[in-house]
């Protein structure tokens, strides 16, 4: 279902550029022959603070849990023996929220009112946190760091159409907008990284990895600005806008990776996983008690929840535009 969506928003952004594309040519030669015909590009430097709810809410504030084995000493009463313990521990990740959107803009002055604009951007936001915490690894309990890092990252296509409602010529002008946009290689990665201290592993490290990503999600955005002119052909302006979605997205295609070594004889459940081989990356209850014991059979471990993700948000942008 997911890829069939996919398919459909790109068809729909080709079937949407050639739309505007054939409308424009039929402007242009009009246009041509008054010598008002223009083209624009901006480079943009912005901020997007997009909502992702379940993931900031909930996901962020779910512990990581486990067990793992703990072995007798030799020459001890114990050697020779182990049993496993249970551990979990909360290590809550601020929100992912205002972070840089970067980008370059094309625009296809139609008339004084009108004007064509298609763009690309990126936006990448990060969180990270550290908390004591002590890990049953190769046989005996270790005090280490734990540091848990999210990282979520973005792509963005857009196109639209732009109306001057107020303007004074080669001074400034106002104006409104709206857009088309396409978010593509949406990604996202949360590591855990157990830094060891003291001991006969003092310094070495155990990391784990997960990642999810799916190709892509259709938004619109309105927005509103305004522009001062430098010179006849060189403006500054600022503008601000929201990007919303008819539809949540969710993180389809999963992975995780970790450096876990032999007799280290431990078993993480994490806070953010897919429930299952084929499902899309989900999280576990925040909720969940990490202080339960997971060695018990009756005491299951919790089960993921698909997460449903949106960026929409609010955007903002200071931009210098070059007219030739």
């Amino acid at each position: 279902m997911h890829q069939w969506l996919s398919v459909f928003n790109k068809i729909f952004a080709v079937v949407l550029v050639l739309t505007c594309a054939i409308l424009g040519a039929g402007v242009a030669p009009v246009m041509a022959q008054s010598d008002s015909f223009k083209w624009s590009l901006s480079p943009i430097i912005g901020v997007h603070s997009p909502v992702l709810e379940q993931l900031n809410e909930e996901a962020f504030k779910a512990p990581l849990v486990g067990f793992g084995t703990i072995r007798g000493e030799p020459d001890s009463p114990t050697a020779g023996e182990s049993f496993e313990i249970p551990f979990g521990f909360d290590n809550d990740l601020d929100d992912i929220g205002l972070n840089a959107n970067v980008g370059l803009e094309f625009q296809w002055v139609q008339s004084t009112k009108h004007i064509f604009l298609m763009g690309l951007s990126t936006w990448e936001g990060f969180t990270q946190n550290t908390v004591p915490a002590q890990v049953p690894l190769q046989g005996e309990l270790r005090d280490t760091d734990y540091d848990r890092r999210g990282k979520m990252s973005y792509n963005e296509f857009y196109l639209g159409w732009k109306y001057n409602f107020f303007s004074r010529p080669n001074r400034y002008r106002f104006y409104t907008r709206a857009t088309l946009n396409e978010l593509f290689d949406i990604d996202f990665r949360e590591e855990h990284v157990f830094s060891i201290n003291g001991g006969d592993l003092d310094g070495v490290k155990r990391i784990i990895v997960v990642k999810g990503q799916t190709t892509g999600t259709l938004m619109m955005q309105l927005g509103f600005g305004g522009e001062y002119f430098l010179k006849k052909n060189i403006s500054v302006g600022l503008e601000a806008g929201y990007l919303f979605s008819y539809r949540p997205f969710q993180l389809v295609n999963t992975s995780s990776d970790d450096d876990l070594q032999l007799g280290d004889d431990v078993t993480f459940h994490l806070p953010i996983q897919p429930a299952s081989r084929d499902s899309p990356l989900g999280n576990i209850p925040a909720d969940t008690d990490p202080s339960q014991d997971w060695t018990d059979p009756l005491v299951p471990f919790p089960t993921p929840r698909d997460m449903d993700l949106r960026f929409d948000g609010w955007k903002a942008a200071f931009r210098i535009t070059v007219y030739y």
